[in-house]
């Protein structure tokens, strides 16, 4: 073995948490596994209860017939020991057919995430999952996010991943409109970032710096009790922005470019790609647990 080089079976400690979070999307219908088609989503833990989130059109897209009976999920069993995985089965209907998933309750705001609930005591092996939860939630912190922030995406970009240690990709993004402004009165912000189809449903975390500012305009160390730096859940990817030229949200994530347009719209397609992306705001998924709109009010502080 080359020096250097770690074993794959050693025990490593793991700082980056984060990669028991997420997990790559892989879906079945009818009992056949689409292994062409990906997607991203992420564990959350509210009231004692894990969820795993991601778009809603990632579980269903009436338009395009995409209505799979299961998502699959590889997730680690040993934390020491990332090469050790099983593939998880989360159903998304009951015997009668009836849908598992949470929506938001405001229809009119059509907002594309959605929350499965996941008996993860019931798997066996139980896997390592660290899920996010309200205090990761930077709502819930007296943060500022100026524009231009350095922000980071978490996912499985074409599928791309470790497929030896089951782990995902980061991809570097900056926060290209006002938060928590919410973008053309949708309750989510736009980042500029080189993303890609099985990206929907990645979460959008902060950077941390050695400062940051909060919503009073002070700059203070980026800390947190542990004397480590904090990464803070800012939302959930689900598509590029602006929508494609006929009209239909371009994720990406359960169709092909080829089907979806024809050789002359991919051309100009490809010509005004701005690598813009909409992100959720990370406080739906209590409203949507909840069933009930709980958004924060927040204020946008005065930068004179």
């Amino acid at each position: 073995m080359f020096e250097g080089v770690i074993n794959n079976t050693d025990p490593m400690q793991i700082l980056d948490k984060e990669i028991f979070k997420v997990a790559e999307i892989r879906f079945s219908r009818k009992g056949k596994v689409k292994e062409s088609e990906s997607a991203t989503g992420f564990f959350y833990k509210y009231d004692d209860q894990f969820y795993f989130i991601t778009n809603r059109h990632v579980v269903v897209d009436e338009e395009e017939n995409h209505c799979p009976d299961k998502l699959h999920l590889k997730l680690h069993v040993n934390e020491n020991n990332l090469s050790q995985n099983k593939v998880y089965n989360v159903s998304l209907y009951d015997e009668e057919r009836e849908k598992l998933w949470l929506e938001h309750p405001t229809e009119e705001l059509q907002v594309d995430v959605v929350a499965v609930p996941v008996e993860v005591d019931d798997w066996t092996p139980k896997p390592h999952i660290e899920p996010f939860n309200e205090d990761d939630d930077i709502s819930k912190h007296p943060r500022d996010i100026p524009i231009g922030e350095d922000l980071i995406v978490i996912g499985y970009p074409q599928g791309v991943h470790d497929s030896i240690h089951n782990t995902p990709i980061i991809r570097s993004a900056i926060l290209a409109t006002m938060y928590p402004l919410h973008f053309c009165d949708s309750p989510g912000v736009i980042i500029d970032s080189r993303l890609h189809e099985g990206s929907s449903g990645s979460p959008v975390l902060t950077k941390p710096g050695a400062f940051y500012r909060t919503t009073s305009g002070k700059v203070v160390p980026n800390l947190d009790r542990r004397r480590t730096y904090k990464r803070y859940l800012v939302g959930i990817h689900s598509h590029t922005y602006p929508i494609d030229l006929n009209g239909d949200r371009d994720d990406g994530d359960i169709r092909t470019l080829d089907q979806r347009v024809s050789k002359l719209e991919d051309k100009i397609y490809q010509d005004n790609f701005l690598g813009l992306n909409f992100v959720w705001f990370s406080w739906l998924i209590p409203e949507i647990i909840n069933q009930h709109a709980i958004a924060p009010k927040r204020t946008i502080v005065s930068r004179e």
